[in-house]
């Protein structure tokens, strides 16, 4: 019997939240602060979930492909955006408890050197430091350059297809998997999805996914400093 399953998602882990975010293409923006979690937080979800059965990437996508059948109190654990504090203090707990993960990576952002921990800004890590956690985060499209919104608008909702298709195929020149998408700030709509030469897409929406959940619409829970719904799934298998 085949069960659902739960989808977290990560931004930055650290006890301060930064003031802007720091990308090598320019871009500025702000992470909301609730998208910032603790250390200490960020351990206390992993030992809650040493009683899930953590999914791999691949296992994800051959679920969809009905090559995999899901097991009971599953999670798959997604970091969007590449940044320098998950290399900290995401990274080293990752590799020590044999957990993999899916980075959603925006390439415009990567940065060619790495760069000294920014204590004060959300800054994204370097190609070659994303290259070298391969053992733990397959990362997958975030967009190349097009991880940006105007007013509550995503870019990608007004942007030609043709000018998505190019910066979607920009990015897929560097990810593990090019089809596999999460949309920028959860921002998309009917004409986006139409749009997307993907196999799975992710979205914010809040919700359990299973094969009748769209793959292109698939569900996915913030990872904030309340636990709770975490704590509810894995004690009777459905958040509240």
């Amino acid at each position: 019997m085949s069960h659902p399953f739960l989808v977290l998602c990560f931004h930055e882990i650290r006890d301060e939240v930064g003031e802007k975010i720091v990308v090598a293409d320019g871009y500025q923006d702000i992470l909301p602060s609730m998208l910032t979690i603790s250390k200490q937080t960020f351990s206390e979800y992993m030992k809650l979930l040493e009683e899930a059965y953590i999914l791999k990437p691949s296992e994800v996508i051959q679920y969809y492909r009905n090559e995999f059948e899901m097991p009971e109190k599953a999670v798959l654990l997604t970091f969007d955006d590449a940044f320098q504090s998950v290399k900290k203090n995401a990274y080293p707990k990752l590799k020590a408890m044999n957990y993999e993960a899916f980075m959603f990576t925006v390439s415009a952002w990567l940065f060619e050197e790495a760069n000294e921990f920014n204590l004060s800004s959300s800054q994204v890590m370097s190609f070659s430091e994303l290259r070298s956690m391969k053992d733990v985060f397959t990362t997958a499209n975030h967009t190349h350059q097009l991880h940006q919104r105007v007013d509550s608008r995503g870019v990608i909702q007004d942007v030609d297809r043709e000018v998505l298709l190019n910066d979607l195929n920009e990015c897929s020149k560097f990810v593990d998997e090019a089809s596999v998408f999460a949309y920028p700030f959860g921002l998309y709509d009917q004409d986006v999805v139409d749009a997307l030469p993907m196999e799975l897409a992710f979205t914010t929406q809040v919700g359990l996914n299973d094969l009748n959940t769209p793959k292109l619409e698939l569900n996915r829970f913030m990872a904030v400093e309340d636990m709770q719904l975490l704590r509810d799934y894995l004690s009777i298998g459905e958040p509240k």
